[in-house]
């Protein structure tokens, strides 16, 4: 509640002018708008207990669109795709959301458990509330098109027409035509809008073409690697070191 609205609950005095509901002193007349509103006739009381009451509904309204900011920013998250255990992570993205916002993809390499998908997922969150965001993998991809209540042409535009896109594990999961075909459209797609790409993997970029290759045939793989290659500027984020994940627990 406003504190102009407590006005019009206040205690009516003996000479028909309402009263403060805190202090009991007559409220003046509104001579000039209130605020940016004009719809209140009196002027809110100055006193203490009248501004302490002000101050906590204002401090309740603060919480109120604080708690459904946060609920929207989840709904956000939970569409985009994003693993709940990549969510609230504490790492400075300054740099990779500004090269996020030139145009440009990051392509990250590196052994398991270095923290790829964490600032992929930490890139991704911090965008999320003013882009349109896609988080996946090859075996979610692979999932997807057999799903019949996806469908590739709902898939594809998925992909495609996030603002960002995060593909998570590019060198995994198993490659067959249809799909290797469909991650080449999305990301030959992309290419051609100047839409960003997160990647994130364990290997080279040669290595990445022969995973990308299917039946012997590494045309399309080539196709993929050389347009993420270019969409990167030709810049490789490698991660070294150990596993995070059993050092914590080693």
């Amino acid at each position: 509640m406003q504190m102009e609205e407590a006005a019009f609950k206040a205690r009516p005095a003996n000479s028909g002018m309402p009263k403060c509901p805190h202090c009991g002193r007559p409220l003046k007349k509104a001579t000039s708008p209130i605020g940016h509103t004009t719809i209140y006739p009196f002027i809110p009381c100055d006193c203490a207990e009248s501004r302490a009451a002000y101050e906590a509904m204002e401090h309740e309204k603060e919480e109120e669109e604080a708690r459904s900011a946060a609920e929207r920013h989840e709904k956000r998250l939970d569409a985009a795709g994003i693993p709940k255990r990549f969510r609230g992570l504490s790492l400075d993205v300054r740099q990779y959301v500004k090269t996020i916002k030139d145009r440009r993809s990051l392509i990250l390499s590196g052994n398991i458990g270095t923290g790829k998908t964490s600032l992929a997922c930490a890139v991704a969150e911090a965008m999320i509330d003013k882009k349109s965001v896609r988080f996946t993998t090859i075996s979610s991809i692979n999932a997807s098109l057999f799903d019949k209540e996806v469908g590739e042409s709902a898939l594809f535009r998925s992909l495609s027409d996030a603002d960002l896109l995060v593909l998570d594990d590019l060198d995994k999961g198993k490659l067959g035509e249809w799909s290797a075909c469909l991650i080449y459209r999305v990301i030959n797609q992309r290419y051609e809008d100047c839409k960003p790409i997160v990647v994130t993997m364990n290997c080279s970029m040669s290595e990445l073409t022969r995973k990308l290759t299917v039946k012997g045939d590494a045309t399309t793989a080539k196709a993929i690697v050389s347009r993420l290659y270019e969409m990167s500027g030709g810049s490789i984020i490698n991660y070294c070191g150990g596993d995070k994940r059993v050092a914590k627990y080693g």
